[in-house]
């Protein structure tokens, strides 16, 4: 998939308040963990409780990667971050 685009998505994001947005990252560092060396990809578009972004994959490493999503909401409390 490498230099091609892909569709990232988060379904059913929901709190007890209002969702302002989800940021996918990619585990640049392989560890599993979402921290400060992994790379920001993009901010998902909502569409009521789904967040999606289209990337592209260019220069992103050969073979599996694993990424996250991690929401905030109206009150800037950060969601647990999930695996996608």
């Amino acid at each position: 998939m490498r230099g091609e685009h892909i569709q990232l998505t988060a379904d059913n994001v929901t709190d007890d308040g209002a969702v302002n947005e989800v940021r996918f990252y990619l585990d640049t560092n392989g560890n599993g963990n979402l921290d400060d060396s992994d790379l920001y990809v993009a901010d998902g578009s909502k569409t009521l409780t789904t967040f999606t972004s289209r990337v592209s994959t260019d220069g992103w490493p050969v073979g599996d990667v694993l990424l996250f999503a991690r929401a905030k909401d109206n009150n800037d409390n950060l969601s647990v971050v999930k695996t996608l």
